[in-house]
């Protein structure tokens, strides 16, 4: 799987954007954050609350749907943003959120 570098900054945006919400959501503009590139299968994963960057891979895992979307043979590319919060939040001081955006 490739890293492609502008939907990781659109995902950072959108990790941001739950940070400041302090929630948990999936970005409504998938399609808009794939812009320009080929695809036929797309997916996204937003998690959060992991002391660790670890925990936050464990966590994405853990759930049925993003392991789906995370394994599914046509997703080639990814794109993440991931967040330190600096500010006290649900999740706690110091800890990890992300979103993340596979297609093929």
């Amino acid at each position: 799987m490739g890293l492609d570098v502008e939907p990781s900054g659109d995902a950072k945006r959108h990790t941001r954007k739950m940070v400041r919400r302090n929630e948990l959501f999936h970005p409504f503009d998938l399609q808009e954050m794939l812009r320009g590139v080929d695809y036929e299968h797309f997916g996204a994963a937003a998690v959060g609350c992991a002391s660790t960057l670890r925990g936050l891979h464990r966590a994405l895992l853990r759930s049925t749907v993003h392991r789906e979307i995370l394994l599914h043979p046509g997703a080639e590319m990814v794109g993440f943003g991931v967040v330190k919060t600096g500010s006290e939040n649900r999740c706690g001081e110091g800890s990890f959120w992300a979103t993340y955006v596979f297609y093929g």
